[in-house]
């Protein structure tokens, strides 16, 4: 029974894993086989033979060659072990292990048979028997293209010839495999026994015994049941099988199944670069043992194969015979048929293969990518990545070898399967390697930034040490340093920047980001430059700044160490020049080594300028002193002239008089000029002299006046006396005399001149027009022609009355020679009764000469009168002159009111390059004949309207600002800023004009700004739309459906505003609120008085109904009767909403820029570039915050002109909300109601500015200042800092209600603002203002967020602190304590910070910027800090919340 010999030697091996499975970890292990038994290791060299092929019928062929050979060389008997079994099932490869040969059988890694008929291989025995083991190997039973009949040959063929048969399967043995093995084995024993029937006579039917079978299960996996053991399952299925078997085979088949040992061989995994006929004891610790048993058992049972009893063995020419015979008989068709049988078989077996094959793939395919996943995790694991080149050889060997490993799991199924199976693999690792591509470019990538950050840090670091330098030597440093950068990371770059050879990898975008990454690196090393560049050009300005601070203190030291001494022109000139001369050493000796750099030449020319301003101060100080030195000189000689003149007895003469008045006058000038000689030239001097003139003609004058009325008191009464005899005698005779006329005469010949004087007039006068029932001079005057015949009577008294006049009037004096116009009178003697008539005709011919004489004389007075008259006009001009020069004086303790005089004798001209501009238009004036004198304090005056007062007027306190004119100018720039004017006297200069409502004129002065004097005046310039509307700014309300405009015009005439939302045809006009405010409505100076201009008016309009956050609105405003602004678009306000994103643009302290260079009052120099960054940003922002001191106009009107045409592109398309600060709402006038009580405000108490942004105040007081205000997720608080804050304070209630009706859950973020801050640094103090810290409790137990504040003009950003301590800790909400930003850097100049910043200080700067608040939602929020110049951001900081909030 041939099935009976074939289950007694039955082995079940169970197989863990496979000989052709995936890599892995694998231990060395001493193998003992068959081969250690019965072959040296020198005769393992032997090479296969082939005994049976296939012709090209596809019959069986003997192969004669290997028949001869054997004949030939064997001489032993034969035990034969036949190995048979699927294709690819690892047939060879263990006929290989038995004997230990690893160049034995051919084995074959693809799907394709490779082991073609049957095969041997043998060997001689070395334990003492004579015997040669001979191996068998087969082609693969199913193989694809071979039929049932060719497996059925071979495996008869084979079993026959073997001693002991293998037969070799895969993972499983089930019914199916048991009933495709009894078949064979039934066609075998029917075919042994048609061959004995046809044999010849040396056959010998023994030589046909059936062979033991061992059955070799790879790859074992079968399920279990219930944790039943592989001998119980195997029993289990036997038994089952014995069942079907006939009754008398069933007690041997359970004898058999009890002799059935399991041996269980693990080969494990090997290596993928190793094929299985290349893996050299590469099992694990377990294989040695499952094959060791293996070869014992068929070595137990080695025996020569027997050809007809026990003791007879099969030869080798016996087994040539017997190979030559079965082969013979299988192609005679010798090979029995049970079709039935088989066709089930075969059917069973495909779908077998089939589910085996899917089994196998689906596992063969996990494992597989598995494989090359973990093959990729340890590429991609590698620190640092591979470099590119190397990765694509890896990625590629990976790929090759999964396929190469997923090959050999799939040799032993379907070929067509196997190859579909293959390509679905090759298909998936074409995606994994796509994959794998990605992640190693984004690991190359993160490892490229990595590389970049640090190179970034490690350049940063570089720079953050460097000293100050000179740009060229910096630039120098910057370059090498970026060279040395460049090439150490273009090395680490390197390895990532290769082309790429394989098809996957030529796909690889590593170039680009290593490109991309050294052009990043690049790009960001010259930004850093440009902020090193920025530092450096600071600190050069700063060091010059420095070198400018200590030349000017050095100077004020030497001043000081020269002390308060009197000098005349040349030697202050000499000491000035020597102090200048210092002052330039000390900066020069500070700024060595940077004189070439353009910040040196501009800092010096600022230098001179101070310098400048200081010898004017030192000249102005010495002239004080050199005033009162006069003054007191001009005192002294007054009261030396007055004891001098009061020790006179009068009356006296004239000519004594003018003796006197002259001889001290002279004495006096003498003693003035002797004193103050050495100040000649001095403008003191010459005041002085001036005025010591016209104190001395003071004297003279009371001097003549006290005489004349002496001379009165003397004369009087004679007169009177002389008056009454005079009437009587005419009333007695009747006498007609031509008194008047005669009188004059007789005075001219008599007395001369000095009837002229005031005094003789007045007498005559008083005699001749005297008061009396009759008037003499009347009486006379009528009878003034002709000669009247007078009694003796009347001669004597006549004759007696003026000799009284001529003797009164000899002993008169005048006061000063003032000249009378009078009629010419003939003399007219005494008239004989008895004259001829010749005497009479040569009195006529003497009359008509001396008439003619007379008329003579007379033109000569006149001539003289008129030289008298200019010389008057010229001693009231010094007088006045003196006058002023006396005031100057006497200003230096009480500053007296000064007037700007004008020189009319000046030559100055100054001529436009226009008359009729537009705003924002510049216009160029030239100016000429400035003289060399007085080109050191020249300056050019802006001044609208242009007809306003230029005079001089004294200083006014804080905070007002020269030039002291009664109107202040808009603007001014000193006549030296044309760099030819010092040698010229000539220059010009353009301006830029803005339209402020009125006309516009310049104005030249000498003397410097604080005691300017007015010199010419330029023609005037007008504007073309002075009427037209403009500085429109937007601003939010309660409401957020709402949007508030406001805008300035110069009439009150109304004003509208034309709106479209989203693009609507139709427009909706809204009429608008006009006001203005006046004098009235400030408070103080220089708001009221200098610094005072027409505001126009001021039209207000709200625009209702919008759609919160989406609603786009056009709009212009204006009137047809002055025209419309240009149209403006803003977006509606977002409303209350805890998911939507915000931001908001943040800035205080900021005041205007002029763009012409120009000085005016409080120059901010970077307020322009302040607001430029914030309107570039206004398309992506929502809102404004202008934190206080919003222009710092500080009561002089023209500067908010200013401002508001900087604000005005920003606020008309975003709103600008405000907060009051110092410098518009402080003032001492209890109105105002401030905190503070100081004049910060320069008088405006915030009239000006509530006028222009009026805000959302709950009370409608725009002077409280305090509002609230939802937008997106932020509530935001405005408080007034300049009033009271403490808790009871109308603002702490505010507060606190505000806070109590807030939605948390819909504004989840509390931010308040306001103008001073609670925590500050400045200089060297770092603070903590106790005004405000009642606040932070309230600001603590509600979770205030943010604190935003100005008023220290520079940057700081505070932990969350409280109560002066960084918190720690943070509560459900995540809040810790309340961050404090200062953005007090707007414009004004800056306050330096600390060395070392406070325990409670995170970033702080003195640098001009601004700030963004980027709010993304209800839980983050971040807040960055830019720097003005380069517009690089500073720091920035990121708070994060819980929502909602657990209040």
């Amino acid at each position: 029974m041939g099935w009976q010999y074939w289950i007694m030697g039955l082995v079940l091996a169970g197989v863990c894993g496979n000989h052709h499975g995936w890599p892995g970890a694998v231990a060395n292990a001493s193998l003992l086989t068959l081969q250690e038994k019965l072959l040296p290791a020198h005769q393992s060299a032997a090479r296969p033979l082939q005994l049976v092929g296939r012709d090209q019928t596809g019959r069986l062929a003997v192969n004669r060659s290997s028949l001869q050979y054997i004949a030939t060389n064997w001489h032993e008997p034969v035990y034969v072990v036949g190995v048979v079994g699927p294709f690819h099932s690892g047939k060879s490869f263990l006929a290989n292990r038995l004997v230990d040969r690893m160049a034995g059988f051919t084995l074959g890694p693809t799907v394709q048979p490779t082991t073609e008929g049957i095969w041997t291989f043998s060997v001689p025995a070395t334990d003492g028997q004579r015997l040669r083991v001979v191996v068998l190997d087969t082609e693969g039973l199913a193989a694809p293209g071979n039929s049932p009949d060719y497996d059925a040959a071979l495996f008869a063929v084979t079993t026959l010839l073997s001693t002991h048969l293998v037969y070799n399967s895969v993972r499983i043995i089930d019914e199916a495999a048991m009933e495709y093995l009894e078949v064979l084995a039934r066609r075998a024993q029917l075919f042994q026994f048609q061959t004995a029937l046809r044999s010849q006579s040396q056959f010998s039917p023994a030589m046909l015994n059936f062979p033991s079978l061992t059955w070799v299960v790879q790859d074992f996996f079968q399920e279990q049941i219930d944790g039943e053991s592989p001998d119980a399952w195997l029993r289990r299925l036997m038994d089952q099988q014995a069942a079907l078997a006939p009754a008398d085979l069933t007690a041997d088949y359970i004898k058999d199944i009890e002799a059935v040992q399991q041996h269980l061989v693990e080969l494990l995994r090997q290596k993928h670069t190793e094929t299985p006929h290349e893996a050299s004891a590469t099992l694990s610790d377990e294989a040695p043992s499952g094959l060791s048993q293996l070869s014992r058992a068929l070595l137990s049972i080695a025996a020569p194969r027997q050809h007809s009893a026990p003791s007879q063995a099969l030869t080798p020419a016996q087994f040539v015979f017997l190979v030559d015979l079965l082969v013979t008989t299988v192609n005679n068709g010798g090979l029995g048929q049970l079709p039935s049988q088989w066709s089930m078989l075969v059917r069973e077996q495909a779908v077998q293969a089939r589910e085996q094959s899917l089994q196998a793939s689906g596992l063969a395919d996990v494992l597989a990518r598995a494989f090359f996943r973990r093959m990729v995790e340890d590429l991609l694991a590698v620190q640092p990545p591979l470099a590119e080149l190397l990765f694509e050889q890896q990625l590629h060997d990976a790929k090759a070898a999964t396929i190469k490993g997923f090959e050999r799991q799939m040799f032993d199924l379907d070929t067509r399967f196997a190859q579909d199976a293959i390509g679905t693999l090759k298909a998936e690792l074409k995606l994994l390697t796509k994959q794998t591509t990605e992640r190693y470019l984004a690991k190359t990538q993160a490892h490229v930034e990595r590389i970049l950050r640090e190179a970034e840090d490690k350049f940063v670091a570089s720079l953050g040490g460097l000293r100050q330098m000179m740009t060229e030597e910096l630039d120098s440093y910057l370059q090498s340093s970026m060279d040395a950068l460049q090439r150490q990371t273009a090395g680490q770059f390197a390895p990532y920047g290769s082309n790429g050879r394989a098809a996957d990898v030529k796909r690889m975008t590593s170039r680009l980001l290593v490109g991309k990454a050294a052009g990043k690196l690049l790009a960001v090393m010259q930004q850093r430059c440009e902020v090193a560049q920025a530092r450096n050009l600071r600190r050069i300005v700063a060091s010059m700044q420095q070198a400018t601070f200590a030349a000017l203190i050095h100077a004020k030291k030497a001043i000081a160490e020269v002390g308060m001494v009197m000098w005349s022109q040349e030697e202050l000139q000499v000491k000035q020049d020597a102090v200048l001369a210092e002052a330039l050493a000390v900066f020069g000796r500070q700024t060595d080594g940077y004189h070439q750099h353009p910040a040196h030449d501009q800092e010096k020319t600022n230098l001179l300028a101070q310098l400048q301003t200081l010898a004017y101060q030192w000249r102005d100080d010495n002239e004080a002193l050199v005033r009162r030195h006069i003054k007191s000189l001009e005192a002294e000689i007054q009261q030396e002239v007055h004891e001098v003149l009061v020790q006179v007895q009068l009356p006296i003469s004239i000519q004594e008089e003018n003796k006197l008045v002259a001889e001290q006058t002279r004495r006096a000038y003498r003693k003035f000029r002797k004193v103050a000689l050495r100040f000649e030239g001095m403008p003191s001097y010459n005041q002085g002299l001036v005025a010591l003139q016209t104190r001395l003609d003071e004297l003279a004058k009371a001097f003549g006046e006290d005489n004349v009325r002496q001379l009165r008191e003397r004369v009087e009464k004679p007169l009177q006396r002389a008056r009454r005899r005079l009437r009587a005698l005419v009333a007695d005779y009747g006498l007609v005399l031509n008194l008047h006329g005669y009188a004059r005469t007789y005075a001219r010949e008599e007395i001369g001149q000095r009837l002229e004087a005031d005094h003789c007039q007045r007498v005559i006068q008083a005699w001749m027009t005297g008061s009396g029932p009759e008037n003499v001079g009347d009486m006379l005057r009528e009878n003034d022609q002709g000669l009247l015949n007078l009694s003796l009577v009347v001669g004597i008294a006549g004759i007696f009355l003026f000799l009284l006049i001529r003797v009164l009037c000899r002993s008169s004096v005048a006061a000063r020679p003032v000249r009378i116009k009078a009629d010419v009178a003939s003399k007219h003697p005494l008239v004989k009764e008895d004259w001829s008539e010749k005497e009479r005709e040569k009195e006529r011919e003497r009359e008509k000469s001396e008439r003619e004489k007379e008329r003579a004389r007379e033109e000569r007075r006149e001539r003289e009168e008129t030289k008298q008259r200019e010389e008057s006009q010229r001693m009231t001009a010094m007088s006045v002159l003196a006058v002023v020069a006396i005031a100057l004086v006497a200003a230096v303790a009480a500053r007296p009111a000064r007037v700007a005089t004008l020189d009319l004798s000046s030559q100055v001209q100054l001529s436009l390059n226009a008359t009729t501009i537009s705003d924002g238009d510049w216009v160029q004036l030239s100016w000429s004949g400035v003289p060399e004198a007085e080109r050191a304090s020249c300056w050019i005056g802006v001044f609208s309207p242009d007809n306003v007062d230029v005079s001089t007027i004294p200083a006014i306190p804080y905070p007002a600002t020269a030039p002291w004119t009664a109107t202040a100018a808009l603007k001014y720039q000193v006549c030296s800023a044309d760099p030819s004017f010092a040698s010229t006297g000539a220059g010009s200069y353009n301006f830029r004009l803005l339209d402020m409502r009125e006309t516009v004129a310049f104005w030249l002065f000498y003397n410097g700004t604080t005691n300017p004097v007015a010199v010419n005046k330029s023609d005037v310039i007008s504007f073309t739309h002075p009427e037209a509307p403009r500085h429109g700014v937007l601003a939010l309300t309660a409401d957020p459906t709402e949007m508030r405009l406001t805008w300035n015009s110069k009439f009150p005439t109304p004003g509208f505003v034309n709106y479209t939302v989203n693009g609507a045809a139709t427009a909706v006009s809204i009429p608008a609120k006009a006001y203005t405010y006046t004098t009235d409505d400030l408070c103080g100076e220089p708001g009221r008085t200098q610094g005072w201009r027409e505001p126009g008016f001021f039209h207000t309009a709200v625009i209702k109904g919008l759609t919160p956050g989406t609603d786009k609105v056009s709009y212009i405003y204006g009137n047809d009767q002055y025209g419309w602004s240009e149209t403006k678009t803003f977006t509606a306000a977002k409303s209350a909403d805890p998911n939507a994103a915000l931001r908001v643009l943040v800035a205080a302290d900021v005041g205007a820029t002029e763009p012409d260079h120009c000085s005016y009052h409080w120059i901010e120099p970077n307020a322009t570039q302040t607001y430029q960054h914030m309107t570039d940003l206004a398309s992506s922002a929502d809102v404004v915050l202008h934190i206080g001191d919003i222009s710092y106009a500080t009561g002089y009107s023209a500067k908010w002109e200013l401002f508001m045409a900087q604000a005005e592109p920003l606020g008309s398309v975003l709103p600008i909300m405000t907060a009051l600060g110092n410098h518009e709402q402080d003032t001492p006038d209890r109105r105002s109601g401030t905190y503070y009580g100081s004049n910060d405000s320069g008088g405006e108490c915030a009239q000006p500015t509530n006028a222009r942004f009026p805000m959302p105040v709950p009370s409608h007081n725009q002077f409280s200042g305090w509002y609230s205000f939802d937008m997106g997720p932020v509530h935001f608080i405005t408080i007034n800092t300049e009033l009271e804050v403490a808790p009871g304070s109308d603002q702490y209630d505010f507060i606190t209600d505000d806070i109590a009706q807030m939605n948390r859950s819909e504004t989840p973020w509390l931010i308040m603002m306001g103008h001073r801050p609670m925590y500050y640094v400045r200089d060297d103090v770092s603070a903590i203002d106790p005004h405000f810290q009642v606040l932070e409790s309230l600001m603590y137990e509600n979770k205030v967020d943010l604190f935003l504040v100005g008023h220290v003009h520079n940057a700081l950003v505070t932990c969350p602190v409280y109560n002066g301590t960084c918190a720690k800790s943070m509560d459900e909400d995540l809040f810790q304590g309340t961050v404090h930003v200062c953005v007090g850097n707007g414009g004004m100049s800056l306050d330096k910070v600390p060395k070392t910043a406070p325990a409670w200080g995170d970033f702080m700067a003195s640098d001009w910027g601004y700030a963004t608040l980027d709010v993304a939602n209800k839980t983050h929020l971040t807040m960055s800090l830019f720097e003005d110049s380069t517009n690089v951001e500073l720091y920035s900081f990121s708070l994060k919340r819980n929502y909602p909030r657990a209040l």
